[in-house]
């Protein structure tokens, strides 16, 4: 039986699937003897033999993109403004959605957010396929607790214009008291409309001034430009895409945009944050919106009920996550997460995940009494059962989690400064094992380095370490003087040698993490000229460097070297290299051009098959749409293609002409 399945799932070219299904077998029935032609083989050997064939055509598919990319696509931008704090931005935005693509998806369709919807668009003809909307049903009101919150009952604050409540005769100042013969309440008046649905019914019973009437409402479907934002999406394994807004989750037949089900089960004042994904599973982190932030955007908290709700009980401190099944959206497990109430706004939960090994890690982080409190969690995806939890402290000043192999690695602020590096998943043994442990004070790190940068990828490790002053390029200037960059090899444990930074560069003060890795073993690296560490507006240098990762004399060789935007310093704003194809994409949120000392969202592609050649610049990013967690996406990079948002519109970068 097993074997149709994988002959079935290969004729169906689904690679992604196939792989899971064989990393399964070789974990579950390893040792059971299988005929395979004429021979005679364990499950493990013939898994072993098919995965190491099957990769290589995987990583060809998933990356889409073989040659350097070019403007394929651009959809105008909307000519709509944001008129209220309940609206959001009408521009197509790019969407990252996480998990395996169906396999009848055409090559060339891309989904994009637009205000609360979700669209998929083919780009090759510029052209929408469907739109689907926020699941709640739509009155058109914003409301408020009634005074001292003792009474049932919601405050109308505003109508709407052309909303089904203004089409009822609803006013200002109209007392809702029941919806369909159930009472209502500030904290259930959103759970009521969303129940209801696009076109339910809704008879209202109201007041107004002394009197009582019923009203008959028709609800509408969710503007797209009515906020709740969306948070997220990804592929399931029915071939749908599940959106995640902040207050409820919803999924769509990924070819159609059929509804296919709803999940709304949110606390009030509690929002999504986050989410994950693995073929069968969806994770979402419920997090605490904060005193003046109900569940619904159109909720007003009067200031009695601030003050009386202002801070969480002991017993509602905790956030949730949900484990829900991508087919149907039932919850299948749920974990808590304690925080202090008076720092919930730094309580975070990041979700890590493997579905061939049904691993999941949850590395949390929440402040008690001031400090920071960091914690992994290895848990079953299936069951929620918790397998290890490993408390990191409050000293972890840099981490990074490399999904392949499933390694968390971490460098704390002891005496040792310890580089370390736990496996998240593969055999139970395994789970938690430290896999790579290594002191950096000292040989590596300064001790006045209090910070440094991690990136990994597939069998390598970079630590980043920045000048602890100003880098210069005088003659005699102590190792490390303009920072350095060690790579370790993640097989052997070992480092695997120091970057050669060509002669004047150093790495940029504040700038830890420009650096990456792309799969074919090559680095990227960023640097400025260390004559100039903070050079005048008009002088600003900076540049990119790939370098290739080998055996002995040529273990870190350069290949090329471009020069690059200049970034501002500092690690609050958005900047990254990104590895798309047959090109390399640098853009950073504040960045300069040479001879040009205005600062503004960049965004550069270089060419890796013609020497790191500077294709294009796009210096008109816009930075994305407000989200849960601050400013959201500008830059997409999935199947093969860079969507860009900027001010002339949605770009979308590939290798193929339209």
């Amino acid at each position: 039986m097993q074997r149709k399945i994988w002959e079935a799932l290969e004729g169906l070219f689904d690679f992604r699937r196939l792989l899971l299904e064989l990393e399964c077998a070789a974990a579950e029935s390893g040792d059971e003897r299988i005929r395979v032609g004429e021979q005679d083989m364990t499950v493990r050997e013939y898994a072993v033999k098919r995965l190491e064939e099957i990769r290589p055509r995987l990583e060809a598919s998933s990356s889409g993109a073989v040659g350097p990319l070019r403007l394929i696509a651009t959809f105008e931008p909307s000519a709509g403004r944001v008129r209220s704090p309940y609206e959001l931005p009408m521009d197509l935005a790019p969407v990252q959605v996480l998990g395996w693509a169906p396999v009848d998806l055409p090559a060339d369709r891309e989904f994009f957010t637009r205000g609360s919807s979700v669209e998929l668009w083919s780009v090759t003809e510029r052209r929408k396929i469907w739109t689907g909307v926020h699941p709640g049903g739509w009155l058109g009101v914003t409301y408020q607790d009634l005074k001292g919150g003792a009474e049932s009952g919601v405050v109308l604050k505003e109508v709407f214009v052309d909303s089904p409540a203004e089409a009822a005769g609803l006013k200002v100042g109209d007392v809702v008291l029941q919806m369909n013969g159930r009472l209502v309440g500030a904290d259930s008046f959103d759970a009521l409309l969303a129940d209801a649905g696009a076109g339910g019914k809704a008879r209202l019973l109201t007041r107004r001034g002394r009197q009582s009437r019923a009203v008959d409402v028709t609800l509408g479907s969710w503007p797209a430009e009515m906020r709740p934002t969306i948070v997220g999406a990804a592929f399931t394994r029915g071939y749908q895409i599940a959106v995640v807004w902040e207050d409820a989750v919803a999924a769509f037949d990924a070819a159609t945009g059929r509804p296919a089900w709803t999940f709304r089960a949110i606390r009030d004042r509690f929002g999504i944050a986050r989410l994950g994904a693995v073929d069968g599973r969806l994770f979402i982190h419920e997090h605490f919106r904060g005193v003046d932030r109900a569940r619904s955007p159109f909720r007003l908290l009067s200031n009695q009920m601030q003050q009386e709700r202002g801070l969480l009980s002991e017993k509602e401190a905790y956030s949730r996550l949900l484990c829900l099944n991508d087919d149907t959206g039932e919850v299948r497990w749920a974990r808590s997460f304690a925080f202090d109430a008076g720092a919930a706004a730094n309580h975070s939960v990041e979700i890590y995940a493997d579905g061939a090994s049904d691993a999941l890690a949850l590395l949390s982080k929440a402040y008690r009494a001031n400090v920071a409190v960091w914690e992994l969690q290895l848990v079953a995806g299936e069951s929620g059962q918790l397998w290890k939890r490993i408390l990191l402290g409050n000293g972890v000043t840099a981490y990074v989690v490399e999904e392949r192999r499933g390694i968390l690695f971490t460098v704390d602020l002891s005496n040792t400064r310890t580089l370390r590096g736990m496996k998240l998943w593969g055999s139970d043994a395994e789970k938690g094992a430290v896999v790579l442990e290594v002191p950096l004070q000292g040989k590596y790190m300064e001790q006045s380095l209090h910070g440094c940068g991690l990136q990994a990828r597939g069998d390598w490790l970079a630590v980043v370490l920045p000048p602890v002053q100003p880098p210069h390029a005088r003659s005699g200037a102590p190792a490390g003087a303009n920072g350095k960059i060690v790579v370790f090899s993640v097989k052997t444990g070992k480092e695997h040698a120091v970057v050669p930074l060509a002669e004047g560069r150093a790495l940029p003060t504040g700038r830890a993490t420009l650096v990456n890795f792309d799969a074919d073993d090559v680095l990227y690296v960023y640097s400025i000229p260390a004559s100039k560490p903070v050079p005048a507006a008009g002088e600003r240098r900076a540049y990119l460097a790939a370098y290739r990762l080998g055996d002995g004399e040529d273990s870190c060789a350069l290949l090329w070297e471009s020069i690059a935007p200049f970034v501002a310093p500092g690690s609050g704003f958005l900047a990254e290299i990104v590895p798309a194809g047959g090109s390399v994409l640098l853009h950073a949120q504040r960045a300069s051009l040479p001879r040009d000392g205005s600062e503004r969202y960049v965004a550069a592609f270089y060419d890796e098959g013609a020497g790191g050649y500077l294709q294009v610049v796009v210096d008109d990013v816009t930075v994305g749409r407000e989200g849960p967690e601050g400013a959201g996406n500008s830059v997409i990079v999935q199947r093969g293609r860079v969507c860009l948002q900027t001010a002339r519109g949605l770009q979308v970068y590939g290798d193929r002409e339209p």
